[in-house]
């Protein structure tokens, strides 16, 4: 679903959450935990809860890389944010 919205002659496209992350399918992405790990990694899938299927994860801490993690599926409650890496 997108909407469309006119604000003085700016044109605003608001998309749900799940437009938005099946537009990240198949890129990298970074994803933030509430208890302060985040992960790096392809999004493969995303099921009708929002949890999500990555693979090549890499696994960070404080700005660390702790590990390789492969394939990991992260339930949707336990994120805080996401967003997609530039490929730059």
């Amino acid at each position: 679903m997108l909407l469309t919205l006119e604000k003085k002659d700016k044109n605003i496209n608001i998309i749900t959450p799940k437009i938005y992350l099946l537009s990240l399918k198949n890129k990298k992405i970074f994803i933030k935990l509430k208890w302060g790990v985040d992960y790096k990694g392809i999004l493969m899938s995303v099921d009708r809860y929002l949890n999500l299927h990555l693979l090549n994860t890499e696994e960070w801490k404080n700005n660390l890389k702790i590990g390789y993690l492969g394939e990991i599926f992260i339930r949707c409650n336990n994120i805080q944010f996401l967003t997609k890496i530039d490929e730059n």
